[in-house]
């Protein structure tokens, strides 16, 4: 099912009423002129077990929805971070406000943005948010995959020009998308990914996958290193040198194995960088890159 949102509801951020009056004004003029793309919050079954996904849709100025005979768009999905989080908002900003900016951005320049809350995001009960419970990279994988079928059902998205892109564990799950899924996405951008969970925080992991010594196999099916050898199209990794939560040595441990099997792939460092970028001369050269790096392969 598809509903399409009032305007609105998503065209200006967080301000401050006091007994229903406006008080504060927080965007600068320049935002009022503005067009951000219509977005459609939509629904789907995942492809693993066909349980409902939630998702929303940014889509480029000229697209008509029920017009199947338009030229075939490109897509690009974004994978939220954290695992836990929600991005499937009814608000300007979504679930972080300058990777939305950057969404809308990629949306404006004529993609069809999706951007799902996979399994394990929060506000959709405890089944949904303990489903990748010995298996990362599983339950939710399949949930994007099911994203993809449903674009596939549009008729009017180009299959063979999707890309993929995402920071923490969105990096993580763009990585096990362009491993496990292949032929499906035609380039990824994965900024500091978690590729190997032996490396990363005990009480994160240990709840989700009990201790590497306790259940050795959830690890292996879990990390991205595993599969790497299966890589078929161009990959992004960005990564901040000085990362205080995903530590530098996992992308360093993926581009080495990548480097040895010969796959194709660049790399992006930033060295005064931690974990959410900080920098505004950072924030711009990284989405510069990323959005060169998807047009490069999706147009």
């Amino acid at each position: 099912m598809s509903v399409t949102c009032q305007e609105a509801d998503l065209q200006s951020p967080f301000d401050l009423y006091v007994s229903g009056n406006r008080i504060t004004t927080s965007p600068r003029s320049e935002f009022a002129g503005y067009r951000w793309p219509e977005t459609r919050f939509v629904s789907f079954p995942s492809r693993g077990d066909h349980k409902t996904v939630a998702a929303k849709i940014l889509l480029p100025p000229s697209y008509r929805p029920e017009e199947r005979n338009q030229k075939p768009w490109p897509a690009v999905f974004f994978i939220h971070g954290s695992g836990y989080a929600t991005s499937v908002l009814k608000q300007w900003g979504s679930y972080q406000d300058l990777r939305y900016v950057f969404n809308c951005s990629l949306a404006a320049s004529g993609y069809v943005v999706m951007d799902l809350d996979y399994r394990g995001s929060s506000g959709y009960g405890s089944d949904w948010r303990t489903g990748v419970y010995l298996h990362m990279g599983g339950p939710d994988l399949d949930d994007v995959l099911g994203a993809v079928d449903y674009l596939r059902s549009l008729g009017n998205v180009d299959m063979k020009r999707i890309g993929i892109w995402g920071v923490s564990y969105g990096g993580f799950m763009t990585d096990m998308a362009m491993f496990l899924s292949p032929d499906t996405f035609r380039a990824g951008a994965a900024w500091a990914a978690v590729n190997d969970w032996e490396n990363y925080n005990a009480q994160y992991t240990g709840q989700r996958l009990m201790r590497p010594q306790d259940n050795p196999e959830a690890y292996r099916r879990s990390s991205p290193v595993t599969f790497s050898w299966l890589l078929k199209n161009p990959l992004l990794v960005v990564h901040g040198i000085v990362d205080n939560n995903v530590m530098f040595q996992d992308t360093v441990e993926i581009s080495e194995k990548l480097i040895h099997e010969g796959k194709e792939f660049s790399e992006i460092y930033y060295s005064e960088e931690i974990h959410g970028f900080v920098r505004d001369e950072t924030r711009i050269d990284s989405f510069r890159r990323t959005a060169e790096w998807l047009d490069r392969y999706l147009k």
